[in-house]
């Protein structure tokens, strides 16, 4: 029979070990994952998270330079226009 403190001691070991081996990886997760997500988003960019690129969105006429028909320059919208609920035409059940 082995000596109960040997084993323990090695159980003791395999728990740290698994302790410290679960903090290194809720770290990096955060440091590769979470810190560019909050980085990006906290600076106004879009976050693709599929390639884990921060992108800058472009409004086209900016990017072109060209003007919208009227001859005055086109401004980015600050917010979507809101869009009607289309009704249903039909038996109702």
């Amino acid at each position: 029979m082995r000596h109960p403190q040997r084993i323990i001691d090695r159980f003791k070991f395999v728990a740290v070990a698994l302790f410290v081996a679960s903090i290194g990886a809720t770290a990096g997760y955060w440091l590769f994952y979470e810190r560019p997500l909050q980085r990006c988003e906290r600076s106004g960019n879009w976050w693709d998270p599929q390639a884990r690129e921060c992108g800058t969105v472009v409004y086209i006429p900016d990017l072109t330079g060209r003007y919208e028909m009227g001859g005055q320059r086109v401004r980015a919208p600050t917010a979507l226009p809101a869009r009607p609920v289309a009704q249903r035409s039909g038996p109702s059940a």
